[in-house]
């Protein structure tokens, strides 16, 4: 009998395969399915800064010339209201299941967010992910400002709640390393890379703007081994869930191996249904008997940049090496 146990930023779970946040994780009943074909954990959908203030905005588009003396008292209550579903969720997936349950935000700012982590941790999550995407439109914007704005971020919730806090990001950044090495000095305890942007498309007959491809192709996932080998091999107190094109066990396997602690599945699922956790577990148990692995501990990370020899491998000029030898 082969040990799936892993963990995640803290967290204990019965295997690495992580639902991750989505639409399929946005109701209990979804939740439950999830949890009972297997999943080591769920994320719940993310609950986005920009969801709560557009909310925020039509109401006071709406009341500002009907009852403009509530309107203050109306913007609060709308706030409250979108953050306390999301309360609600919480509460009674915990009560519902019994894996880590984890919350989602997607947000970039500080302020209120501290007090609505704190509310997070009190429901009863076990973690708390915090999306920061972002895509900068001010050409006047440093990155390295960009990079500040995320390490005081995640200063002021990891002082706020005792819950791990874990940060999912894009790869958009210069020196990643140098990134997540502040985010662990400022008290986060996992990354999970990456998360996925708004596809940008072209509708060439109505001349409009349109959302590309949802699902992922599977093809993300190159960018994730290498990414997770690096971060595991150069900062191995870092715990990194391996997120993007993780569409098979195979897919899980190989981000073990380059050091990932845990993986998130979500395409996957959209096109399977949840009993396809059921199914990648089982393969992933019969690879590890095949191979002689009793744990997963014993090859995680076999493959990552902690040795010299595999830097190179992760490294740009070995492309150029490889063609330049076919020549």
């Amino acid at each position: 009998m082969v040990d799936l146990t892993s963990h995640y930023g803290g967290i204990a779970l019965r295997n690495p395969i992580i639902a991750g946040s989505s639409g399929l994780t946005a109701s209990l009943q979804q939740i439950k399915a999830l949890a009972q074909a297997g999943a080591g954990a769920v994320i719940l959908k993310s609950l986005f800064e920009e969801q709560i203030e557009a909310t925020a905005l039509q109401a006071e588009a709406e009341m500002a010339t009907s009852y403009p003396e509530g309107l203050d008292y109306m913007l609060h209550y709308t706030r409250q209201h979108e953050v306390e579903k999301y309360l609600d969720l919480i509460r009674e997936a915990k009560q519902a299941i019994d894996i880590p349950v984890i919350a989602s935000v997607n947000c970039y700012r500080g302020g209120e967010w501290e007090a609505f982590a704190q509310s997070i941790q009190e429901a009863g999550a076990d973690a708390l992910e915090l999306n920061v995407m972002r895509i900068e439109t001010d050409p006047a914007q440093r990155g390295s400002d960009l990079e500040q704005e995320l390490v005081d971020l995640a200063i002021s919730i990891t002082r706020t709640v005792q819950i791990p806090v874990v940060f999912k990001i894009s790869d958009r950044f210069t020196n990643i390393l140098y990134l997540a090495q502040e985010l662990v000095k400022s008290g986060v305890k996992g990354l999970t890379c990456f998360n996925k942007s708004w596809q940008t498309d072209i509708n060439i007959e109505t001349l409009e703007i349109v959302q590309g491809p949802v699902i992922s192709t599977g093809h993300e996932l190159y960018n994730t081994l290498k990414y997770t080998g690096l971060l595991t091999g150069k900062l191995p107190q870092l715990a990194v869930s391996a997120s993007g094109g993780v569409m098979d066990y195979a897919g899980v396997v190989k981000s073990l191996l380059v050091g990932a602690s845990s993986v998130q599945v979500v395409s996957a699922l959209y096109q399977h249904g949840a009993s396809y956790l059921t199914k990648m577990l089982e393969e992933l148990t019969q690879w590890m008997t095949q191979h002689g692995y009793r744990s997963i501990d014993e090859f995680r990370g076999n493959l990552n940049a902690s040795k010299q020899s595999d830097q190179e491998l992760y490294m740009r000029s070995q492309f150029m090496r490889y063609f330049s030898s076919k020549a």
